[in-house]
């Protein structure tokens, strides 16, 4: 058994049906309707006058049921300020001690849970001494522990190495505030802390070849396209950067139905962000292959961009 690092991220939908050619700016969005959508897992497709709102106000001792993440992301940012939505979750950092855990939440069931997966290491292929018994150590806390467990996501597992080492837990939606959020992941986060001893065994120390790769970017500015599936593409126009962000404008195009989006990007230390004009910025990671060629991480998706010239 083995655990990878990655946040589960993101769902950045820019789809150009294969007919669709894209030539310059004019002619790459001219025949798509700019409807100012930029959607999510979670986000529902009403209007504006017939989607309900839900406001939490401060010192509010409960909320009746927290039924999606639309509900549960202003509890997320009130803890952590930087929390961001990504496909399907929510992800925060729950800090313990000098530790600091990138934690994903997602809503699951008819009667909602709070689904918390905590990343604690990215392991490889390379054995441990003494792996065994450290797995069953881990396995006995777990079990001391009612609803937390430790486990393996391998949905984003890297190249040579075999998934994430994850902190698993849930909690009921029902009654849920920010303070029971809070102590919540405190909790999670101190267990983890107490079991560091053991788990902290398997964190691979990086390379110099990968700490190089790391920090490899290209420019961005120019006209990006992805088709993943058949009938299904992606469509990016990405501007010149200025303090640190550049204009954007995203076609999604699928079933002959389409969607436009623009704001602004910006890229750091791997992670790519859009933030449309309105509602939250998204973030997913994004790997180079070459100066004309970047994967983006779109939830469990890898999807291939190629720049067009």
């Amino acid at each position: 058994m083995r655990l990878s690092h990655r946040s589960l991220c993101f769902s950045l939908l820019f789809v150009v049906l294969p007919t669709l050619q894209v030539r310059a700016d004019d002619e790459l969005f001219s025949k798509v309707a700019i409807d100012s959508v930029f959607t999510t897992a979670s986000s529902k497709q009403t209007s504006e006058s017939s989607s309900p709102s839900i406001s939490i106000e401060a010192g509010s001792p409960k909320v009746e049921t927290i039924d999606d993440l639309d509900e549960l992301f202003p509890l997320a940012k009130e803890i952590d300020d930087d929390a961001v939505r990504e496909f399907g979750a929510i992800r925060l950092v729950s800090r313990s001690d000098k530790w600091s855990f990138s934690t994903r939440m997602t809503i699951q069931g008819d009667s909602p849970k709070v689904v918390f997966e905590m990343a604690l290491v990215t392991l490889d292929e390379a054995p441990i001494e003494n792996e065994r018994a450290i797995w069953l150590s881990l396995m006995e806390a777990g079990q001391a522990s009612r609803a937390t467990f430790f486990g393996i996501n391998r949905e984003t597992a890297e190249d040579g190495k075999q998934g994430q080492l994850v902190l698993r837990s849930t909690m009921s939606a029902v009654g849920l505030t920010t303070e029971s959020l809070r102590s919540k992941l405190q909790s999670l986060s101190q267990f983890a802390v107490e079991n560091s001893s053991a788990w902290s065994q398997f964190r691979a120390k990086p390379t110099e070849n990968t700490a190089k790769a790391a920090v490899k970017e290209f420019s961005l500015v120019g006209q990006w396209l992805a088709t993943p599936v058949s009938g299904e593409a992606y469509a990016i126009d990405l501007k010149a950067v200025s303090n640190g962000s550049g204009a954007f404008q995203l076609v999604h195009v699928k079933d002959s139905k389409s969607t436009v989006s623009s704001g602004k990007y910006s890229l750091k230390d791997g992670q790519f962000s859009l933030a449309a004009e309105s509602g939250d910025p998204l973030v997913f990671p994004l790997t180079w292959s070459d100066a004309d060629q970047f994967e983006l991480e779109i939830g469990t998706v890898k999807v291939n961009f190629k720049r067009q010239k």
